[in-house]
């Protein structure tokens, strides 16, 4: 337990504040990821629907930041298969 919590909160100041760094930019992402598929279900025309969904695509790929994390996201694994590569 004790070597769990040094991994999730750091071990001493400079690494609590990597770790506190790296949070944030895991909840920008995920943030991002849960707008871009809003955005995507409120597309009205044909255009918007393309772009949200290419956008998300990237944010989803295998090649973004933090992928295994952010298709572990309740809202991105009911999105259809076309959504992975």
């Amino acid at each position: 337990m004790n070597l769990l919590n040094r991994i999730h909160n750091g071990h001493d100041n400079e690494s609590s504040e990597n770790t506190k760094s790296l949070r944030v930019v895991i909840q920008k992402k995920y943030i991002e990821i849960l707008n871009k598929i809003i955005e995507y279900n409120q597309a009205i025309d044909s255009q918007e629907k393309f772009q949200a969904s290419r956008e998300l695509k990237e944010l989803l790929s295998r090649k973004s930041s933090y992928t295994m994390l952010c298709r572990s996201i309740p809202a991105v694994r009911k999105l259809t298969e076309e959504f992975f590569d």
